[in-house]
This record gives C-alpha cells, structure tokens and sequence, in this order.
C-alpha cells in the first residue's frame, strides 16, 4: 500500500507569509532611516544643499545671527574698542554705544547672511567642512573640521570675525570664538561605527527588502493577489509611519534643545529643511504601495476589474507592441514629471520601469488565459457600436437596429 502524501497546512503556510511580509516592512522602515542618513548627512553636496536652504529661511538666519552677535560680545572687549575709537571727551558714552552696537549687531548679521553672494560662499564652507568631516570620521583630519585632542571641532571663527569687521571694531577676535565642540573623544568611535555600518546595511537592505517581498509572493500559491495587496499596503503603511517619525523627532528635537519661541521656530524649520528627504522617501513608499495596491486590485475578482480586463483584452492579446508603446511613453511621461524623489534617481527609475513591466506582462497573462478569444477583430468593433447606441439614445432616439435578413430559399 502506497504512503499517503504528506498534508500541508494552509493557515501555517500562510502564517509564514505574512510573517515576511511584516519582516519586510520592518526592514523596509530600517533602510529607509539608513538610505536618508547616508543621502542627507553623510553626503556633502546633500548637506551643503540643505545648509544654504536654511540660511535662506528667515528665521533660521536671525537665530544664527544671534549666535554669531553672542560670541563676538563674549570674546571681544567692545567697549574697550570703543573707548580706544572714541575721541577723549565722548569716552564715557563707550558703554551705551556698546549696548546700542549689540541691538544692532544681529540685524547686521542676518543681513550678511542674506546675501546671495555670501550664501553662495556659505555653501562652498560648509561643502568643504562637510567633507573635512568625513574625512575625520575616516581617520583624517582637515579644513574648517578639526580633530582636536580627540574632540571634533566646527570652527566658524571666520564668520564672527566677519561680522567684528562689518562692524567697525577693528578687533581681533578670539580663536575660541564660534568653536563649535562638535563630538567628544569618548563619542568619535561610536560615531565613526555608526557611519561604516550605515553604509553597508544602506546597500544590503534594499537588496533584502526585495528578497523578502519576493518571497512572500511567491510562497502565498493560490492567494498571490492577496499577498501582492497585502504587500502594496504595506508600503503605504511603512511611508506613513516614517512621516509620522519625523513629526516625533521635531517634537523632541524642539522640546529637548531650546527654550524660547524663537528658537523652538528656527530649529523647527531647520528640522523640517534637514528632513525633507526623509518625507521624500515616505511619500515614495506611498506611492509605490498605492501603485501596487491598484495592480493588485486590477487583478482581482471584482466586477470593475473584470470588466477593465475585458476591455483590454483585445489590446493585450493581439496589439502588445502598441500596448508597450503607450505605457513607454507614458512613463517618459511621468519621469519628465518626477512626482517622487525617487522618480529623479536612476534606480527608482529603473525600479520603476520592472514594477511596470512586470505589471504588463502580468496583465497580458492574465487576459490570454482569462479572454483567450479576445481579439482586435471582434471586441473593438462591438465596443463603439455599444458607445454609438448609447449616444443615439441619450439624444432620445437614434436609428433603429436594420430588420434581419429573410432567410434565403
């Protein structure tokens, strides 16, 4: 007697796959966060981008002027320089000069950072401090970053001294003005961890993310559709959450790091500037689950999804060429568009281009086996007919259909 074949359980079976699915939307969230801090913070160009955007925000700018009015005060004797500038008999009135000269000196700043000619210098400093940075975090030290006694140190010393000049003092500020303690010795090797592992799991999780959502598809035999909507809204889910991530983060950046409302506004906007690649990723995960969703309906059982299928059958089943020929220039539609970031970047152009691909090649599988006598020949002509009915009868009449003919002897 032959032994019985072995009985698979379909609820384990199916417990397995949403288990990657939910596996893959949490390594989805995690490459996403790695993908913006490689982008944003880790790349220079990136990084001086977003540092000019937020000296071009108002705020932000008198924020920063406050800053550099602040440090200049502190590491020059203002009225003492005013008392050596100030003829004999006006030297009393050094000391509300100086208190006048501090009122005026943020306003002066903001206005210095304003120019377009110093933002563009602006961007050019903070271009090459950034790849200072980078090199320290590589073991080299250079430029306006500074490795110093195991301390990193953002020197902005030369834009305070601007602002003395710009002021008439005629001083020489102190080195130690606009010494930025940007880590601590005891921090540097955490961080210089933390970067060489963020750039390998940047690459190794968008390969996974794909391994896994594959996976899951393919073992989900027989409810692969639901699988495939299953992992569309998983996306969509995952970008918000990542959005939500951020409103959170800006909270407790805001919250933990200043005290007035002007400084809460000005890092709140710095945030939002600094992050908006991170919304960019979120809103293409939308976008992509949403796509996803919609492939996944099309497929389906419905009664408007049955019937687009139908309509399109006879383009799928004999005009393919033409078909390919609409959807490519359709695409090239949406890529001169770019509503993601991602469309803007030549793999999400060419993550793009396999969804779609994959997507018509599935379609037309679908209508051969689902329309096998659909055809060009046959459906198109009934379908106009149906549409010159309909408008014969919305004007309240239209010809009637011609008498059969007599049935020949």
């Amino acid at each position: 007697m032959a032994a019985a074949a072995p009985v698979t359980n379909p609820k384990k079976h199916r417990v397995w796959v949403w288990t990657i699915i939910v596996l893959a939307a949490i390594v989805t969230l995690v490459s996403s966060l790695t993908i913006y801090v490689k982008r944003q913070a880790l790349n220079s160009q990136a990084f001086s981008d977003a540092s000019v955007s937020m000296l071009q925000d108002k705020q932000i700018r008198d924020a920063l002027a406050v800053y550099m009015t602040d440090q200049l005060f502190n590491n020059v004797d203002v009225q003492g320089q005013l008392e050596e500038i100030l003829p004999k008999q006006t030297k009393s009135l050094s000391g509300p000069a100086a208190g006048l000269l501090r009122q005026f000196a943020p306003r002066a700043a903001s206005d210095i950072l304003a120019q377009p000619q110093v933002q563009n210098v602006f961007q050019q400093v903070t271009y090459r401090a950034h790849k200072s940075f980078m090199q320290i975090i590589n073991g080299k030290s250079s430029g306006a970053v500074q490795n110093q006694e195991g301390e990193v140190v953002l020197d902005l010393h030369p834009i305070v001294q601007q602002l003395a000049d710009r002021l008439g003092l005629g001083a020489q500020v102190s080195p130690d003005a606009g010494r930025l303690v940007v880590f601590k010795s005891n921090q540097l090797k955490l961080v210089q961890d933390t970067v060489k592992t963020i750039k390998v799991l940047s690459v190794f999780l968008i390969v996974l993310v794909l391994v896994l959502y594959s996976l899951a598809i393919w073992l989900a035999k027989g409810w692969r559709r639901a699988a495939l909507r299953a992992t569309g809204w998983s996306l969509v889910i995952v970008g918000i959450v990542l959005l939500v991530v951020r409103r959170i983060v800006e909270n407790q950046i805001v919250s933990s790091l200043v005290h007035t409302e002007t400084e809460k506004t000005a890092v709140r906007h710095a945030w939002l500037i600094g992050s908006t690649l991170l919304a960019d990723v979120a809103w293409a995960l939308i976008f992509y689950g949403v796509f996803v969703v919609i492939a996944a309906w099309l497929a389906g059982s419905t009664r408007p999804a049955v019937a687009i299928r139908r309509w399109l059958a006879p383009a799928f089943n004999e005009r393919i060429g033409v078909v390919w020929g609409v959807v490519a220039v359709l695409f090239l539609l949406l890529i001169l568009w770019g509503p993601t970031p991602a469309l803007q970047q030549w793999w999400g152009i060419l993550l793009a281009a396999a969804l779609i691909a994959f997507g018509v090649w599935s379609l037309r599988r679908e209508t051969l086996a689902e329309f096998p006598d659909a055809g060009g020949t046959t459906q198109w002509p009934d379908i106009r007919a149906t549409w010159d009915r309909m408008r014969g009868g919305s004007k309240g009449g239209g010809s009637e259909p011609p008498a059969p003919a007599a049935p020949s002897a």
